[in-house]
């Protein structure tokens, strides 16, 4: 359950098991954390990463976590990451991992993003949301991997 604008770019989680299902503990349900990403393959002349954790709601689409401008040496965040990279603000304001916690009932399916991109990103944090990481990035962006995880409530 994965797509890439670029062969070879590949994004895979540890905190997701073998049916694509999102670790509890990545969930309100759980303690929270941010999932663990790692990814591979991006184009060779990638300076900067930014990652996003997103979902389309009925209503909108829906921000949990946007990490930019991660050094090139780096391909993988642990679970609960902390440290790398910039932190932009979710859907709620707040420059922190906001988990999943479906309202509603029945399976959702959210989505792990990663870009390469040619150079750093000069945006503010707190300016820093997901639709306006995608404008910043207009002009710079290599490629992306997206990797689709499952929860259910």
């Amino acid at each position: 359950m994965s797509r890439t604008t670029v062969a070879g770019f590949e994004v895979i989680s540890t905190s997701v098991d073998e049916k694509h299902f999102l670790s509890v503990d990545c969930t309100c349900d759980g303690a929270a954390q941010s999932p663990a990403i790692t990814w591979s393959g991006a184009p060779a002349e990638t300076k900067t990463f930014a990652v996003s954790i997103w979902h389309t709601a009925p209503d909108q689409e829906k921000s949990y976590w946007v990490v930019y401008n991660i050094p090139a040496n780096v391909t993988s965040l642990k679970q609960n990451s902390q440290g790398v990279g910039s932190v932009g603000a979710n859907d709620r304001g707040s420059t922190n991992y906001d988990p999943m916690c479906s309202k509603g009932p029945g399976l959702k399916k959210y989505h792990i993003t990663v870009f390469a991109l040619s150079s750093k990103l000069e945006v503010s944090p707190r300016e820093a949301t997901r639709a306006n990481l995608r404008k910043a990035m207009k002009n710079v962006l290599l490629g992306e991997s997206t990797l689709d995880v499952l929860y259910e409530r």
